[in-house]
């Protein structure tokens, strides 16, 4: 059976704080035995407390806080035990302060949380502690001689009460827009609005617009006003159209001002470029060319407006008879090169490179152009394409061996393998001693004299165009000789030379 011992209490309550004091002790005849007592301030004659944040006033209650101490009521000498302090808030309190005696038969071993110790007195300032808020105060201690240990547990504590009071502030913002550019002569609007961002009403707001003369609508440059009158926190004012016209070419910028009477004044501006755009193109490039080769050609686009354009569009037609053999940078679609320029600004210049290539003689012309915004410019280049001449030359006898005596004859073809036609065509043929030169056949007239074969010069000899000569012949003595053909051109620096080996026996 538990026995039970009387605890004795004091309360003591003012106006501003609470003091409770409880009075616990150890003894009977259960070794495994705990007690826990419970205190809680009781009602005061002199008033109550009742926390009010909005109204910001206190009343007096003595219900303020509950304490509740659990610890062994029998316990063996030497041992160790530990004692609890539980500290709950029934109303929001400050300066709460706990003290808890040492029992004169035991030894303090630690404290959790750390507790100031004096003399045989812990304390713990716990200070403030909002409704319902509970704290455990716990010590840890060794039974030290036998006999009764007596502890006594007090709290003391004010009531609190808090207020608070919201200080907010205006936060104007201006927002006004326009276009950022204008041609010459335009009409556009500006619009302007103002928001409150802060935490508090924006009193007798009002916007003032100062028109520069470039943009002016009419003659008068007296500033438009705009009255708002309050805007509360979050708060959006209406669209405020300002009317303009680009009288000047230039960069000219609207201001506008917005002030209140619990706000200093802010400004914003809107800036705008009134321009007259142009851009031009021009190509330069070789004038005559040899086909096979590459023709080279510069194409220079030239921003001459007053302002950035962007996404200009260059573009090269390669004409018929031509392909396109480079164009660094550029998208290349059959006959078409383009080019793409993200920027280019006022009095910049840009070029780019294309190489075309040809095999058709003439004269064939390359067009570029350039587009932005709806402006469009033009250039042309031509250039003469020339063809190479280039001789084939062939010489076959229809015997490669002879008696003497006997007949042959030499065949000589000539071709112009080249792109380009060749003029004044000559052809002499020499004959060794061992072979004679009797006569000459086909449509190729000519001469001869001794041992050499003299053709009439011809006059011109196109691309692909074939001429055949031919020469009938005897051998007259024993050898092993070659007849030699010379061919030459206007073209041709050296001769072509042609041998043919006959054996004679």
């Amino acid at each position: 059976m538990i026995s039970k011992r009387k605890i004795s209490c004091i309360l003591t309550l003012s106006l501003t704080a609470l003091s409770l004091a409880a009075c616990q002790g150890t003894g009977g005849t259960s070794d495994s035995a705990s007690s826990s007592s419970n205190y809680y301030g009781r009602r005061a004659p002199i008033g109550h407390y009742n926390e009010n944040y909005n109204r910001g006033h206190v009343d007096i209650d003595t219900n303020l806080v509950a304490l509740t101490k659990h610890m062994p009521h029998r316990l063996s000498d030497g041992q160790e035990y530990q004692s609890t302090i539980e500290v709950k808030s029934i109303k929001p309190i400050a300066n709460a302060v706990v003290t808890d005696t040492i029992p004169e038969n035991a030894d303090v071993i630690k404290t959790e949380p750390k507790a100031e110790i004096s003399g045989n007195i812990l304390t713990w300032h716990l200070g403030e502690m909002n409704r319902d808020d509970i704290t455990n105060l716990n010590v840890w201690l060794r039974a030290n001689g036998e006999g009764e240990g007596k502890t006594c547990t007090t709290i003391d504590a004010t009531p609190r009460t808090c207020h608070k009071t919201i200080v907010g502030k205006p936060q104007l913002a201006i927002e006004k827009h326009g276009p950022t550019r204008v041609r010459m002569g335009e009409r556009f609007d500006y619009t302007l609005s103002v928001k409150n961002t802060g935490t508090t009403t924006a009193h007798n707001v009002n916007i003032t617009d100062h028109m520069p003369s470039g943009l002016l609508v009419g003659e008068s440059d007296a500033p438009m006003n705009f009255a708002i009158g309050d805007l509360a926190p979050g708060d959006v004012s209406q669209d405020f159209v300002v009317h303009a016209v680009a009288n000047e070419r230039g960069e000219f910028c609207n201001e506008a001002e917005v002030n209140a009477d619990n706000h200093t004044a802010i400004d914003a501006e809107a800036c705008t470029v009134v321009f007259q755009e142009m851009v031009d193109i021009s190509k330069t490039g070789d004038e005559s060319e040899t086909i096979g080769k590459e023709a080279n050609y510069t194409i220079r686009v030239h921003n001459s407006g007053d302002t950035m354009q962007k996404d200009v569009v260059v573009r090269d037609d390669a004409p018929a008879g031509t392909r396109i053999s480079s164009a660094t940078g550029a998208r290349v679609s059959g006959n078409t090169a383009t080019w793409t320029i993200d920027e280019l600004a006022a009095g910049a210049s840009q070029s780019f490179n294309i190489k075309l290539a040809s095999n058709t003689p003439g004269t064939l012309c390359n067009d570029a152009s350039v587009n932005t915004g709806g402006m469009s410019d033009q250039a042309r280049t031509c250039t003469v394409w020339s063809g190479v001449p280039a001789l084939g030359v062939e010489m076959v006898d229809t015997r490669d061996s002879l008696l003497v005596g006997d007949s042959t004859q030499y065949n000589l073809r000539i071709k112009n393998q080249g792109t380009g036609a060749d003029s004044n065509l000559q052809v002499q043929v020499r004959f060794p001693s061992s072979i004679k030169p009797t006569g000459i056949i086909g449509s190729m007239k000519g001469t001869i004299n001794n041992n050499t074969v003299t053709f009439d010069s011809y006059p011109t000899l196109n691309p692909k165009e074939v001429v055949e000569y031919h020469i009938t012949a005897e051998a007259v003595s024993r050898g092993n000789d070659k007849v030699v053909a010379k061919v030459q051109t206007a073209t041709t620096k050296t001769p072509v030379v042609e041998e043919e080996s006959t054996r004679v026996y």
